[in-house]
């Protein structure tokens, strides 16, 4: 039996994820991404009524600012 090594909250998965990056820990900005960029496309595909390249182009520029700002 494999244990999991993500804590079992969200969010405190998600703190860990942002120590990690602050930490410039490997791959620890691709693994928040990976995570939560579907559900942030996913939000911006419906508001923006199924404009799938205006949706990509915001999820992108929404990480970015996260990127820029993730010490702040």
């Amino acid at each position: 039996m494999t244990v999991a090594t993500r804590p079992v909250s969200t969010v405190a998965y998600a703190e860990d994820l942002v120590r990690r990056i602050r930490a410039q820990e490997a791959d620890a900005f691709d693994e928040l991404y990976s995570r939560y960029s579907p559900r942030v496309f996913g939000y911006l595909y419906q508001r923006l009524n199924g404009n799938t390249e205006e949706a990509e182009d915001l999820t992108s520029e929404v990480f970015a600012k996260v990127f820029e700002k993730i010490d702040g």
